[in-house]
């Protein structure tokens, strides 16, 4: 398949050198390509199903595809026209996503690969819905990440995002801890952000979007049994009320949680307000 190619601005090199490493070994394995095929965040698109099921039509975009399981299985519902499978990494555009299409079976003829950043699209008013399935907290400026996307999304149109989020008492020094799990041999810092959900919730508003839903991302887990079943419904209360009962106090250490975040454009851009960050 031909790569469409998109100005990739400054991204930073380190994290790109990563991941380009990253993709070109899992280009080499079948086995976890098709593994990738069964990830629970594709359990979202079963929600969307029943919820909102206009964010499975038109033309939509897999941003930070990784190794394209997202993008093959969007491109098997019928309702959806065209699919953009976006990633920053030659090996994963020229090797490990097209692998994982023919493993898949999917339906390439909608699908177009491109090799670029969610941080610089050159489309707008393009898309009826924009995906980020653990990608997004990748990136080194959350509201300008967020703000790019919306302009490629049309006005009524959405943003599915299934990405980690920490505990808005998670202190500073957390974060500041959490640079040894992201050091690269050569100094360097990786972008491995766990946003906490306060601020996923402001750079969202001030970008322009409404939120539709922030939750814990349902997860499937294993019964003693072996079979799969759901988390009970009831444990997230039993959670939140712990929550409540507990003051709030800084949280020592980082603590991500699987959180769905639905995000829409508004059918008229309210411009800048005051509610609106704007920048310095």
């Amino acid at each position: 398949m031909d790569v469409l190619r998109w100005d990739q601005g400054d991204a930073i090199l380190s994290e790109k050198a990563f991941h380009e490493e990253l993709h070109l070994s899992r280009a080499e394995e079948d086995a976890k390509i098709l593994h990738a095929l069964q990830h629970p965040r594709l359990k979202t698109l079963q929600l969307l199903e029943e919820h909102h099921p206009r964010a499975l039509t038109g033309r939509v975009m897999d941003a930070g595809a990784g190794t394209g399981y997202l993008a093959a299985t969007l491109s098997k519902y019928s309702a959806i026209e065209e699919v953009y499978c976006l990633e920053i990494t030659e090996a994963a555009t020229e090797r490990l996503i097209p692998r994982c299409l023919e493993l898949s079976q999917a339906v390439t003829s909608k699908i177009k690969i491109v090799q670029g950043t969610y941080d610089y699209i050159p489309l707008t008013d393009h898309f009826d819905t924009v995906f980020c399935f653990g990608s997004l907290h990748h990136s080194t400026n959350l509201l300008s990440s967020l703000g790019s996307l919306y302009a490629a999304i049309k006005p009524g149109g959405m943003l599915v995002a299934d990405e980690p989020a920490t505990d808005d008492f998670t202190s500073n020094a957390a974060f500041i801890a959490d640079r040894a799990r992201t050091a690269l041999p050569d100094g360097s810092q990786r972008h491995d952000h766990f946003f906490r959900k306060a601020e996923w919730l402001v750079a969202a508003h001030h970008s322009g979007f409404d939120v539709l839903a922030f939750e814990p991302a349902v997860r499937p887990v294993k019964k003693a049994n072996g079979r799969q079943g759901w988390r009970a419904v009831v444990s997230n209360l039993r959670h939140r009320w712990r929550q409540i009962q507990t003051a709030p106090a800084p949280t020592n250490g980082l603590r991500p949680v699987p959180h769905l975040l639905l995000l829409q454009k508004p059918l008229e851009d309210p411009g800048p307000a005051p509610h609106r960050w704007t920048g310095p």
